[in-house]
């Protein structure tokens, strides 16, 4: 794979959820459905039946919280826990290598979550 790797995940972030600290807030346009799947402490987006391929979506650090208890994360102001469906925008990353969580599948197609708003 050839790019650049940007190594930018948030310490402050929830742990397992893969995401990237935004430089830009503008980004792909396409659209992932799932649901959230937790596997061995790290956060999917699984596709539907026959193939339920998982993906790591890449969300945006600053739109993530701590959930409180009850659930996994928090984004966008609303709490998801594995099982819980899932839309969200962006597309592929492109040439540049996200680092992620070492729970994570480094091998796993990965999706560039677009920020709703540009990092505070």
């Amino acid at each position: 794979m050839i790019g650049c790797t940007t190594g930018l995940q948030d310490p402050n972030a929830p742990a397992g959820v893969p995401n990237y600290v935004v430089e830009d807030a503008s980004g792909p346009d396409m659209g992932l459905q799932g649901r959230i799947a937790e596997i061995r402490g790290c956060y999917y987006i699984q596709g539907p039946a026959p193939e339920h391929a998982l993906t790591l979506a890449l969300f945006p650090a600053h739109e993530l919280e701590e959930a409180p208890d009850g659930a996994e994360f928090t984004w966008r102001g609303v709490e998801y826990s594995a099982g819980d469906d899932i839309t969200v925008g962006g597309g592929g990353p492109g040439p540049d290598i996200y680092d992620v969580p070492e729970e994570c599948d480094d091998d796993a197609e990965r999706w560039l979550v677009t920020p709703s708003t540009p990092r505070p």
